[in-house]
């Protein structure tokens, strides 16, 4: 899009939207600082008064996975974009996203000092930042697949048996959130499956009663 369409789509004049930027760099920059910004907000928020490491890791991710499922149109697009920003406009994003994955760096280490976590936990803060964002990479194969929260369960249990939590722990998580979580999706599913049946047996029924009528009005009646 040129920033003409942008501002058109803002309902800004041209000359409206120059006055909060100067490029569409610095619109997809402004793009990343608040995503960034707002999923180190609400992980911020969800890891709030927990003290044990693997709970916070996992109320973290949810967090995080909740926030990409939000955003996930503009995480895409940032990912799409990226590489036609200019030299400085890209190492600035880079920048952003550098320091959510050093926030995430810093909710892994408390489990690394108390021996709950296994590896490096500069290499683990990047691998999951990659692995939250399959939810936008990767939407169009999970959405036809699996619920959402089956896709947030199922990544956190992954997360957590690569960082070294035991597999029977990981997968108790999985199991005690994902089967309430799969059977509220499934409950939804067939309460808008009942709505779709009725709706298109309501409307079947009045193009069958408008058929006979147009029926008996073609039907010639006796003189009087």
């Amino acid at each position: 899009a040129t920033v003409r369409e942008i501002a058109r789509e803002a309902k800004l004049s041209l000359g409206g939207l120059y006055a909060y930027i100067g490029s569409k760099e610095d619109i997809l920059y402004l793009f990343f600082d608040k995503i960034t910004t707002t999923l180190r907000d609400e992980m911020r928020r969800a890891i709030e008064a927990v003290e044990d490491p693997v709970a916070r890791v996992r109320a973290a991710l949810h967090a995080g996975l909740k926030t990409t499922e939000t955003y996930q149109d503009e995480i895409l697009l940032m990912y799409q974009e990226t590489k036609s920003l200019g030299r400085a406009s890209r190492r600035a994003v880079l920048s952003r996203e550098a320091e959510y994955v050093a926030f995430f760096e810093e909710i892994l280490r408390d489990g690394y000092a108390r021996g709950v976590f296994k590896g490096d936990p500069r290499l683990a803060a990047d691998a999951v930042a990659y692995v939250c964002s399959i939810i936008a990479l990767r939407r169009w194969s999970l959405n036809s697949r699996f619920a959402p929260e089956q896709v947030r369960e199922g990544l956190i249990s992954f997360i957590l048996r690569g960082l070294g939590v035991p597999v029977e722990d990981a997968d108790e998580t999985l199991r005690r959130h994902a089967a309430g979580a799969v059977l509220a999706w499934r409950m939804r599913t067939r309460r808008a499956g009942r709505v779709v049946r009725s709706q298109m047996t309501r409307w079947s029924r009045r193009d069958t009663s408008l058929a006979r009528s147009e029926v008996a009005d073609d039907v010639p009646h006796p003189a009087s």
